[in-house]
């Protein structure tokens, strides 16, 4: 398994094909870093797309509010 960083580690839909929710979009990040689904956490703030996307390809999750969190800096 290669180490990784979340810095170094962005995917995004138009260079890679698919989009959330689709479990492809998740198996080819799966892919990519030589990991397994219960490997892998997903912290976004899009209920169906990041946190029901991510449950449905067997990921952990973690839904956020980023708005919240910038207006608290």
């Amino acid at each position: 398994r290669k180490e990784s960083s979340a810095a170094s580690d962005v995917y995004k839909r138009q260079e890679i094909g698919f989009q959330k929710p689709e479990k492809s979009f998740f198996h080819f990040v799966e892919k990519k870093m030589q990991l397994l689904s219960n490997q892998c956490l997903l912290i976004g703030d899009d209920e169906k797309n990041d946190i029901c996307g991510g449950k449905d390809a067997n990921w952990y999750t973690h839904h956020t509010n980023y708005q919240q969190i910038l207006s608290e800096l």
